[in-house]
């Protein structure tokens, strides 16, 4: 019999609710069936950020930053083994 982890192959989080410097924890993920996360219910697993301009992109059209950089990026956090 094979372990529920060998047949665990990715775990998707909706982040599309989260603003800017919100974060989602391991107590809002849907664990599939009867998985259970051993990481405590307050771990971080992602945090919404805003990306940095670059200098350069600042100066360029008068000042004006591209239409992406108000856009939050998702940050992956590394997991801790």
């Amino acid at each position: 019999m094979s372990s529920p982890a060998s047949r665990f192959e990715h775990l998707e989080v909706d982040i599309s609710n989260l603003d800017a410097g919100e974060l989602s924890t391991v107590a809002d993920l849907e664990l599939p069936g009867s998985m259970i996360a051993l990481d405590p219910p307050d771990r971080r697993v992602c945090a919404v950020t805003f990306a940095k301009i670059a200098a350069a992109e600042e100066g360029a059209e008068g000042g004006e930053a591209s239409s992406e950089a108000g856009e939050p990026e998702a940050i992956k956090q590394k997991s801790e083994e």
